[in-house]
């Protein structure tokens, strides 16, 4: 992607290079959540799975490499990684705080 630098990590022996989320592919993964979780109503269950959708669709957008499969990849690293890709797009993350003036 354009104007997105990759990163690197290692998990569990595991390669993985990502890259960030730009702000037109957020926008449109928020829109799909909300109209989905209304759709939901007050099921749980369906929104605790539109939740589990949206993380395992970011990993999927955003991993470059290696090649994204669901059945070959730990349930805790695609977590670990939509959460770098959103801390890697600027939505911070515990190390991040701002400095007062």
């Amino acid at each position: 992607e354009k104007g997105l630098r990759p990163s690197y990590i290692l998990i569990a022996n595991q390669e993985y290079i990502y890259r960030g989320i730009n702000r037109k592919e957020w926008r449109e993964i928020v829109s799909k959540r909300n109209n989905a979780i209304m759709a939901a109503e007050e099921d749980q269950v369906k929104i605790a799975d539109i939740q589990e959708d949206e993380v395992e669709f970011i990993t999927g957008l955003c991993l470059v490499y290696p090649e994204y499969d669901i059945n070959n990849i730990g349930a805790g690293t695609v977590q670990h990684l939509a959460d770098l890709v959103l801390f890697e797009a600027g939505f911070g993350g515990p190390d991040i705080q701002a400095v007062k003036l």
